[in-house]
């Protein structure tokens, strides 16, 4: 599939009665904001990974995943106590 056939910018025709649907109208409405939620989530992504600075920290952590240098918590009290040194 072309991606460029889903961006067309023709417009779609909908059956006005369909639209009167509560159910339908319900689900384009959900749809919509899953929709608008991805998109903030992408710009959020793009924005982090535009940043240099970020973008450094990031492969450095990896990195150190990738060595095994991690540290694990057997609960969550021993993370709070170890964030509060």
């Amino acid at each position: 599939m072309d991606l460029g056939d889903e961006m067309s910018h023709e417009p779609i025709e909908i059956d006005p009665p369909v639209l009167e649907d509560p159910g339908i109208a319900k689900q384009a409405v959900i749809q919509l904001l899953q929709t608008k939620a991805e998109l903030e989530d992408l710009i959020d992504t793009l924005e982090m990974l535009s940043d240099s600075e970020f973008r450094k920290s990031m492969d450095e952590a990896l990195a150190e995943v990738e060595k095994g240098e991690t540290i694990t918590f057997e609960s969550i009290e021993n993370l709070k106590r170890f964030l509060e040194k």
